[in-house]
């Protein structure tokens, strides 16, 4: 008998505050359009035909430039932009969203007109992690999330990545009884699921299409509808059906797109530009080679030179024998450059012993042999002791 694991890691929001982009999707080229030749044609300044990017939207207050001299007119739910020929690239503008920079798949071709799709997206930086795991008694199960696609779970262990909050899952395999499972997520849970042999009457799932997933920077994990598929660059076999795409990547902010994926279709999601979620940060002190503590974790040494940091609130300690803790906290921002020079204060003094009327007295700190009279040490350290000095034939004088 195989088993199948399947870990599902929950996020937490924190906040409701949601970083804003533009994607621009679903391009192509529409050669019976006559749009751009006879029903609306318009010219450049040099009297040549100017091809036409029809975008449909539902977003207000659009602002769209081209590489050259274009012109812009509002439509019901859509923008005719007219541009040049040899337009390579346009410039989206909307207020509250990140500006986008889209290149053309293809160069724009006087008097061909274009279709294309503009949406906005979200993402949420603060996110904390909470895990759930599925154990089943069979490997190659599909499961479906709130009737999304259905995503087999070829592997042993397969991870989902979610919201706090109440979910269908519903999960199939050919040979056993179709099980729907509703689910609110609180806190972590292991749940087993056991697949029953038997049959029903699911229509079987169609051709599969291909999704192709990459990302700047490339390294980020890959999830569909929660489960995570892969990293950048990705490519990948799936069922027919909707899908919500969301690319983590460590210091980066998470980004989240919908799309469909049609039976057969080979389906290119734009490269996803992610986020730094990070600042830089330098550590010098005086002495070097003290250890540093960041969040409670040892570093390293001074010096540390400049490296990344996790935007947010962090804490510092620099330790140092003979040298006093010093501690404080601090917080960074996207783009920060943190630099930190700390002059530690000395936690030691000179201490000098002698003796009187005699000299060479054997000499005891916490009662462990150190030398004879006169002794010095440049630097003791801070703290409290008990000195006796012994010499036979005089008495012992101890002193605290």
């Amino acid at each position: 008998m195989h088993r199948i694991i399947v870990t599902i890691i929950v996020f937490l929001a924190f906040t409701s505050l949601l970083a804003q982009s533009l994607e621009i999707t679903d391009f192509q080229r529409v050669d019976n359009d006559m749009t751009a030749r006879v029903t609306a044609p318009r010219m450049d300044n040099y009297g040549k035909p100017m091809a036409l990017l029809k975008i449909s939207t539902a977003l207000t207050g659009v602002s769209v430039t081209g590489t050259g001299y274009c012109e812009v007119e509002a439509k019901t739910g859509e923008l005719w932009v007219y541009v040049g020929d040899g337009t390579f690239n346009i410039k989206v503008a909307v207020e509250g969203y990140e500006r986008l920079v889209y290149p053309l798949p293809e160069t724009a071709k006087s008097a061909i007109v274009y279709r294309m799709k503009l949406r906005g997206n979200t993402y949420n930086p603060h996110i904390e992690v909470l895990n759930l795991t599925f154990e089943f008694n069979t490997d190659n199960v599909a499961i479906s999330l709130d009737d999304k696609a259905f995503i087999t779970a070829f592997s042993t262990v397969s991870s989902f990545s979610l919201p706090a909050g109440s979910y269908s899952f519903t999960f199939r395999k050919d040979g056993y009884k179709t099980q729907t499972r509703e689910i609110t997520l609180t806190d972590d849970q292991s749940i087993s699921i056991k697949m029953e042999t038997g049959q029903d009457n699911e229509k079987p799932f169609a051709p599969p299409g291909i999704i192709i997933v990459d990302s700047d920077p490339t390294g980020a994990e890959v999830e569909f509808n929660g489960q995570k598929v892969g990293t950048t660059p990705y490519q990948g076999s799936h069922n027919p059906g909707e899908y919500t795409l969301t690319l983590r990547k460590d210091m980066y902010y998470s980004s989240s797109k919908s799309f469909a994926l049609s039976s057969g279709e080979t389906l290119t999601v734009p490269t996803s530009e992610l986020k730094p979620r990070f600042g830089h940060w330098t550590v010098t002190s005086n002495p070097t080679d003290a250890t540093i503590y960041l969040d409670e974790k040892d570093i390293g040494t001074t010096p540390l030179q400049r490296q990344d940091i996790r935007s947010g609130d962090h804490s510092i300690r620099l330790e140092k024998a003979q040298y006093k803790t010093h501690m404080e906290n601090f917080a960074i921002s996207d783009g920060d450059e943190k630099r930190f020079d700390i002059t530690l204060d000395p936690n030691f003094a000179r201490l000098e012993i002698d003796s009187a009327p005699q000299s060479g007295a054997t000499l005891l700190i916490d009662n462990k042999e150190v030398g004879t009279t006169p002794w010095v040490n440049e630097r003791m350290g801070a703290g409290t002791y008990s000195v006796r000095v012994e010499k036979p034939l005089w008495a012992v004088l101890p002193r605290r």
